[in-house]
């Protein structure tokens, strides 16, 4: 399985010396999202979703995933103008500022969006509405575990930032900056576009 573009661009952005390290060790704690009690309490939820009642499919409507595909679309757009950094500086106190006002945005943005495809998966098949209730619970648990990772990315950026600095090329850093904006908004939609392809699939389905 290749890795993640975030994780790529921030192995890759290190000073070679320090490059197979960081990488390494960013990408490491990354995958660490589950302790054992996480794995204990998943494997019980796993059982218990597969005892619920098999029940009479409520038919999806094109028009209900059509307007889910245009809130995605309007999530996506939002949060990648809120992105755009107005002005240059010369220091990271304001890049530090910016991405965390970011990261605030995507929480409030993406989370709404996903519990509202959940409630849509949940009225529909049996299976659906498992799909549904199991990425309820990996939110539920891995919530800590993400945002705790997701902490320490505007760390790297710095020292990204002083890098550049001490090689006078500041000026790539807001493209670097916005690309690695883009690659956590793309990790932070994946648990989305998953249960969108599974209703699109549903529908294609029933056709």
């Amino acid at each position: 399985m290749s890795r993640p573009k975030l994780v790529r661009l921030l192995g890759n952005w290190f000073p070679v010396e320090d490059s197979d390290a960081s990488r390494q060790d960013f990408a490491q704690r990354l995958g660490q999202w589950l302790n054992a009690f996480d794995a204990v309490r998943l494997d019980g939820a796993l059982h218990a979703i597969k005892k619920f009642i098999p029940q009479q499919p409520a038919p999806l409507q094109v028009a209900t995933i059509a307007a889910l595909d245009e809130a995605l679309r309007g999530v996506r757009a939002a949060l990648s103008q809120a992105f755009t950094i107005d002005e240059a500086t010369d220091g990271f106190g304001p890049y530090r500022q910016r991405y965390l006002d970011c990261q605030r945005q995507m929480d409030l943005k993406i989370a709404p969006l996903r519990a509202q495809v959940r409630q849509v998966l949940a009225q529909s098949s049996t299976r659906l509405k498992q799909l549904a209730a199991l990425d309820a619970m990996l939110e539920h648990m891995l919530e800590g575990s993400v945002r705790k990772q997701m902490a320490t990315v505007p760390t790297l950026l710095e020292r990204r930032f002083e890098y550049l600095r001490t090689t006078q090329q500041t000026h790539t850093f807001e493209q670097e900056l916005q690309e690695v904006l883009q690659a956590e908004m793309d990790i932070r939609l994946q648990p989305v576009m998953g249960l969108m392809e599974a209703l699109h699939n549903a529908v294609r389905e029933n056709e």
